[in-house]
């Protein structure tokens, strides 16, 4: 468990497809995983592309195993994965947009865990 984990509901939206000449949405699968929203730090702000940088919102922490099973683990782009992940928050619809996989704690058994940062939608 990570200290103030909470339960957030957050959507899978697979890439759409074309059907006779017409594009066609992929349905959104909901999934609930529990985890913990930190703010951004300036300085953790300062590696992620300028475009993006303005954007950041929250770090979301989620244990490595719950991640993987829901897939959570593989983000669009990510070895030709498509897949977009959004979270709604307050009323602000998030993306992730980063993931790095840490140990939280420097023991022999350390909480493995995936870190990523929720950006602002473009285009809001």
């Amino acid at each position: 468990m990570i200290l103030g984990e909470n339960a957030y509901t957050i959507t899978r939206q697979d890439p759409g497809a074309y059907v006779n000449g017409e594009f066609v949405a992929s349905p959104t699968a909901p999934v609930t995983v529990r985890g913990t929203l930190q703010p951004v730090t300036d300085r953790e702000m300062m590696v992620l592309e300028e475009g993006v940088r303005r954007r950041a919102r929250y770090k979301f922490y989620v244990r490595f195993d719950e991640a993987q099973s829901v897939g959570l683990t593989a983000l669009a782009g990510d070895n030709g994965t498509s897949a977009a992940w959004k979270m709604t928050l307050d009323g602000e619809e998030l993306e992730f947009q980063t993931d790095t996989i840490r140990s939280a704690y420097r023991t022999k058994s350390p909480l493995a865990h995936v870190r990523y940062v929720l950006v602002q939608r473009e285009g809001v």
